[in-house]
């Protein structure tokens, strides 16, 4: 609906070298194709998935994350099941502000821009509720380079990207 998945694919495909291009007909719909070259290699690798895949400890803490989107959280869900990583995941700010207080929280991750109230307003709430030692990153899709500063001013601990190709800036937790 908001166009995210195909900013997504074009991320990661651009990412590695690729493209993307789409064919569309009025009526009829669009079709999207993309190419990535890959190198042979000589050797043949004889990879045993169950040891290949490292799992985490799960020391990391649980992640509690906020998005009125809710392919972002079904995203989130799907990366931090596979990793076994505890989350739970908040469609509004009254939710998250409403739900009790979990210990095992280590990260929280909040978008910036929601209906009813905005990320740095829910940011401030939660660093009254949270433990210092509890890191908030802001998830956005639109930033300019010097409002990274501005952010973290924010009470914010760091900043993730939509559609999380990287970080762009990054402050320690607060101790």
């Amino acid at each position: 609906g908001t166009g995210l998945g195909l900013a997504i694919a074009k991320a990661l495909i651009e990412g590695q070298g690729g493209h993307i291009s789409v064919q569309s007909e009025p009526g009829k719909g669009s079709s999207f194709a993309f190419a990535l070259k890959y190198k042979k290699t000589a050797e043949e690798m004889d990879v045993n998935l169950k040891t290949a895949i490292q799992q985490p400890d799960n020391t990391v803490g649980k992640v509690w994350v906020i998005d009125d989107d809710t392919f972002i959280l079904e995203f989130c869900t799907r990366v931090f099941n596979m990793h076994k990583i505890p989350h739970r995941c908040f469609s509004s700010p009254a939710e998250m502000l409403a739900a009790g207080w979990d210990d095992d929280v280590k990260y929280i991750f909040i978008d910036m821009r929601m209906p009813g109230m905005n990320g740095t307003e829910l940011c401030s709430l939660m660093r009254k509720k949270a433990p210092t030692d509890t890191c908030i990153y802001a998830l956005t899709a639109q930033v300019m380079q010097d409002e990274v500063a501005q952010i973290t001013a924010y009470g914010f601990n760091g900043l993730l990207m939509k559609p999380f190709s990287g970080q762009i800036g990054r402050a320690s937790c607060r101790e």
